[in-house]
């Protein structure tokens, strides 16, 4: 996983007897510097960067009976110490920082029912404050990016348990209320445009 300046690069890896999370620069010079120590049974995964690079989200999946194996982790680079965050999972959550760190959007599965309402993805404020927003819900909701202005939030939906191969694009405008309207919605449930470079709109292919 790169770094927000490029410079850097996270990994996960067993060397030196003990699995965790590495950073090493891009260019391949100097060593690499261990970042995190799983404990035994666990796996650590990077899953995002702070614009800064001053903290980074990873998620600890342990197998242990009666847990749910994924539960997303910060580090602060300034105290050099992990810490969780209010966010556990079945699935991995693939965690992003929005463009100007003020928030956090993942995707969260409690319920192998995938019509349960509270499966989605959700956006937090950073740090936490317990404020919790979840995306408009299609069916089957993950996999969500940041548009560059941090003002929208990109990610993928199926609208039928039986096709969820086949799925949209979602966009929904990111406001800073503290209420449940945290999202406004730009596009109807029926459809979905992105907008492309040129600022045109373009339909996503199912």
């Amino acid at each position: 996983m790169w770094s927000g300046d490029g410079q850097w690069i996270t990994f996960a890896s067993e060397r030196d007897g003990a699995a965790g999370l590495f950073r090493q620069r891009a260019d391949g010079s100097g060593a690499a510097e261990r970042l995190t120590t799983a404990a035994t049974g666990e796996e650590h995964i990077p899953e995002t960067w702070s614009p800064d690079d001053r903290v980074l989200l990873y998620a600890v999946r342990a197998e242990v009976p009666g847990r749910v194996p994924y539960t997303l982790w910060m580090r602060a680079s300034a105290i050099g110490k992990s810490s969780p965050l209010p966010v556990t999972s079945l699935e991995q959550t693939g965690a992003v920082f929005s463009a100007d760190g003020r928030w956090f959007a993942y995707a969260a599965v409690q319920s192998e029912n995938v019509g349960d309402p509270n499966r989605g993805v959700f956006v937090q404020p950073f740090p936490p404050t317990g404020a919790l927003y979840q995306a408009p819900k299609v069916f089957i909701d993950f996999h969500p990016v940041w548009a560059a202005g941090g003002n929208e939030l990109v990610y993928s939906g199926s609208e039928r348990p039986d096709r969820w191969r086949s799925r949209r694009c979602r966009a929904a405008a990111v406001s800073p209320s503290v209420s449940r309207r945290g999202f406004r919605p730009r596009l109807p449930a029926t459809g979905c445009l992105l907008r492309s470079a040129a600022g045109t709109c373009c339909p996503t292919a199912a």
